[in-house]
């Protein structure tokens, strides 16, 4: 008898194997072979029967919202504990997504989330996450809306990654953006990889970690970068914009503009009528006409420019305690 398995490319035949007749050893549980045994002799593949009846080809994982499929193993990291995979067989995503994962760990028992409970097991980070007393939490900031966590509000944390969350972005908190305004393909939540570096593809910054991800075209966001309202979203008066790292708020009266305000994209003077952000925190000098938030292209558009041949440019932003730099094409 003989099938075909997504584990191994070539036919594998079933046979039965007595203990002492061989020193070849199960791909599934590392084992001496014995009793019912799948192998390809070619290849010395050979796995028990009852382990690969355990391996599901396709699983569904509570970390991951698309299926996975069985693969082998490979010395890739793990998405979920974050260590290496020595293991001859691994769960990888069934569609683009970078997300692989050991067995054990892709396995992992689903907790959903309950309103009564202490400690929750939420798919944004690998720990359990505990309700924060609200002692601690005037030091306590959210994980992925970046705001103060306040006593009158819950939050669930990891102490020891000092990874928090918000109960409302918690409960909200989606696992995938589609028809996402900045990317054509599907985003899929991914935890962040411990020891990787990842830079989002909209402000040009490192992520700390989650990232939303296209696998498939290499893409990723910040979880701010991606969720929070932009110039796309209707009658928004506070935005998140890649070309700086505060929130940015529509001026609403004259007094907001100070001395002559210039807009940091065209360095025209921001006056009204003209719709204009400013920074929403410190940042006084910071304003950005709203007709110039639109044209800005994000940091993922790569240009071709005559004066510089030789690589593609990106937009970019320099934070205001740089060093002046001048132009490399007016000099000024």
């Amino acid at each position: 008898m003989e099938i075909q398995h997504v584990i191994h490319r070539h036919p594998l035949s079933l046979s039965f194997i007595e203990e002492e007749s061989t020193i070849a050893r199960c791909k599934g549980c590392e084992r001496k072979l014995s009793g019912p045994t799948y192998g390809c002799e070619p290849c010395r593949f050979f796995i028990h029967k009852s382990c690969l009846d355990e391996h599901k080809v396709e699983v569904q994982c509570f970390f991951h919202p698309c299926p996975l499929t069985i693969s082998p193993g490979g010395y890739r990291q793990c998405f979920v504990c974050f260590k290496r995979i020595t293991s001859n067989f691994s769960y990888k995503c069934k569609l683009s997504c970078r997300f692989r994962a050991h067995v054990e760990c892709a396995l992992k028992p689903m907790v959903e989330y309950s309103n009564e409970e202490y400690t929750i097991q939420h798919f944004t980070h690998l720990h359990p996450l505990k309700l924060v007393d609200s002692y601690q939490k005037h030091t306590v900031i959210c994980s992925f809306c970046e705001e103060l966590c306040p006593s009158s509000s819950s939050t669930y944390g990891c102490m020891k990654c000092k990874f928090f969350l918000h109960k409302s972005c918690m409960k909200s908190f989606p696992r995938q953006l589609i028809n996402h305004r900045i990317h054509p393909c599907t985003l899929i939540f991914i935890t962040f990889l411990n020891g990787e570096y990842f830079e989002c593809d909209c402000c040009g910054k490192g992520i700390d970690f989650g990232m939303f991800s296209c696998g498939a075209c290499n893409f990723d966001l910040h979880v701010k970068c991606a969720i929070f309202p932009t110039i796309d979203t209707e009658d928004v008066k506070e935005i998140q914009h890649f070309c700086h790292p505060h929130t940015l708020a529509l001026v609403e009266n004259d007094e907001e503009y100070g001395s002559e305000p210039r807009c940091v994209a065209c360095a025209e003077i921001c006056l009204p009528p003209t719709p204009t952000f400013r920074c929403s925190r410190s940042c006084n000098h910071f304003f950005l006409h709203q007709s110039c938030c639109v044209k800005l292209p994000y940091k993922s558009y790569k240009i071709k420019h005559p004066f510089h041949p030789s690589h593609l440019l990106t937009i970019t932003s320099l934070p205001y305690n740089d060093h002046i730099r001048t132009c490399d094409v007016c000099f000024m």
